[in-house]
């Protein structure tokens, strides 16, 4: 009888916790709700405390789709400004 190993890869990545992952989560379910300032709160949270995580760029392209949506037109254009300045070479700059 073949029985995995308790510290096979498949398990050790179901058992891995990404705080920023979360935190995304997060915003993600406040956007379903349209709970569009939870959502931004939630996007802010992440780049604050992960500075340096790989989903910075997508918190902030998404705190500027979450404004547009909530209907704050000037918060929105800022902050895909703020994307822009940021994060020139990444894909979502070309729209």
């Amino acid at each position: 009888m073949n029985i995995p190993s308790p510290k096979a890869p498949a398990i050790i990545a179901l058992n891995k916790i990404v705080p920023d992952d979360a935190v995304m989560d997060r915003a993600g379910i406040c956007q379903k709700n349209n709970d569009w300032d939870g959502a931004v709160s939630h996007a802010h949270d992440l780049m604050s405390r992960w500075p340096s995580s790989e989903l910075v760029p997508d918190a902030a392209i998404s705190i500027a789709w979450f404004h547009e949506n909530a209907g704050k037109k000037p918060e929105a254009i800022a902050a895909y400004k703020d994307f822009l300045t940021r994060f020139p070479e990444n894909a979502d700059a070309e729209f």
